[in-house]
């Protein structure tokens, strides 16, 4: 599996200086119907790196599930590699740029509310658009954005644009 896994991330790419393999075994107590993934101690599966497996999965599964079964059978059901490629430069921006430009996405499906803004600001008539109508143009606040799970609400003089991983992003200015 070892070898395997090196072939297939130099393949994809990555030497083995940008790449990690892990080790697991799924392991369960006789007579349960789900295991828990435990990291192997070593690669080679000698009698005392076996014991030291078996106690770590004790342990795991006490942390799990509040006890221990010391006596019962324990069933080694997977041995897994996990193997990943490292990237050589990340790939997290080290700060937005966020151009001005007009309201993404057009006309709004619903009317604009009425939203109160703390007495300072006050009552705004502020339109309401679909999360999917942003893109990385910046849209100007106020601003209501729905989507199925939530609702951002954009106040007056701040702008919502979408990065480059789809993440809302407000910039209060």
């Amino acid at each position: 599996m070892r070898a395997q896994a090196r072939q297939q991330l130099e393949l994809d790419g990555y030497p083995e200086s940008r790449s990690q393999l892990r080790f697991l075994a799924d392991m369960r107590y006789g007579g349960q119907n789900s295991e828990l993934s435990i990291p192997l101690p070593s690669e080679l599966l000698t009698p005392s790196v076996i014991t030291e497996l078996q106690e770590a999965f004790a342990q795991a599964h006490h942390q799990m599930y509040g006890y221990r079964s010391d006596g019962e059978p324990v069933q080694l059901m997977a041995l897994r590699v996990v193997a990943r490629g490292l990237a050589d430069t990340t790939r997290v921006p080290e700060q937005l740029r966020l151009a001005h430009a007009a309201l993404p996405g057009g006309e709004s499906s619903e009317p604009d509310r009425s939203v109160y803004f703390g007495p300072e600001l006050g009552w705004w008539s502020s339109p309401v658009i679909s999360r999917q109508d942003l893109d990385r143009r910046p849209a100007e606040g106020p601003l209501i954005v729905e989507e199925y799970d939530a609702t951002t609400v954009v106040p007056p003089g701040c702008r919502i644009a979408l990065d480059d991983w789809s993440n809302m992003v407000v910039d209060i200015g």
